[in-house]
């Protein structure tokens, strides 16, 4: 018997069969769900912090692609076009290292990953009225820059506040934002911070869903031990402070929105 051979037809046998348990575990992970059962066992593990689940979890959870990190430097110009009726009278000065335009009742300060822009005395705008307008920014910023797509509304006793986060293929970059204000007093205020984030092929398994909300129950519980409930659970991309993007969980609860690793389960700091 030609042992050589043997060893040969073995090796490569171990490497098909490598091959076809990756390729199987893969597809086993896209194809889970979290279902009916997986639920009502995480809620009623969750009463027992005196925490409710009051929103749908996603329920699939396949592997998502890497990213990676690029740099953005802000066309103070293009910017002025988008927020100022007119070119003529902008003033401008540097505090703490933003440059702040002034052009009538508008104020755009610019610096860093992002800018702000506010009028006091741009009336008073119902519900519809808000959308309308956030709609018209958005459309214009994205020819800018970045493709901000609509996330919710919350209505607080003297706000309606209109959020929007970035895309890097099917997830929010929740870190890459425009935040809409519209004070009950009257007039508004934007918030936007952004970096580009491009998605790549090669992918990584991330955690189930439920996985993640009880992986943040402890934290969550210690921050509010009269109890809260979860609003929104979402996989998405996070930008750290090092320029580095990674899988991230958004777990929303009506106390606070928390920021949990895809992959390693563990709460951001």
């Amino acid at each position: 018997m030609d042992w050589d051979k043997a060893k040969n037809y073995v090796i490569i046998f171990l490497l098909l069969l490598n091959l076809f348990l990756l390729c199987f575990i893969t597809y086993k992970r896209s194809t889970q769900t979290v279902g009916k059962h997986r639920v009502e066992d995480l809620s009623a593990l969750a009463e027992r912090y005196n925490i409710s689940i009051s929103c749908v979890l996603p329920s699939k959870y396949p592997p998502m692609p890497k990213v990676s990190v690029g740099e953005y430097s802000y066309d103070a110009l293009s910017l002025e076009k988008l927020f100022f009726n007119s070119l003529t009278g902008i003033s401008r000065t540097d505090k703490e290292g933003k440059g702040i335009f002034t052009n009538g009742t508008g104020i755009l300060s610019l610096g860093g990953e992002g800018f702000t822009f506010k009028d006091d005395t741009a009336g008073k705008f119902t519900e519809e009225e808000a959308l309308k307008k956030a709609g018209s920014y958005i459309k214009s910023i994205n020819k800018i820059f970045g493709s901000f797509t609509y996330h919710d509304m919350a209505r607080q006793e003297d706000r309606l506040i209109i959020t929007y986060y970035d895309r890097a293929g099917n997830y929010s970059i929740f870190s890459n934002r425009v935040v809409f204000t519209f004070y009950k007093k009257g007039g508004f205020e934007i918030e936007e911070s952004y970096t580009p984030v491009t998605a790549g092929k090669e992918k990584q398994n991330i955690i189930a869903s439920d996985e993640a909300v009880y992986s943040a129950l402890n934290t969550i519980s210690e921050d509010y031990p009269e109890g809260c409930k979860v609003q929104g659970v979402e996989a998405g991309y996070y930008i750290f402070e090092e320029g580095k993007a990674g899988a991230y969980y958004m777990i929303s609860t009506d106390k606070k929105v928390y920021f949990l690793d895809a992959l390693s389960g563990s709460i951001k700091s």
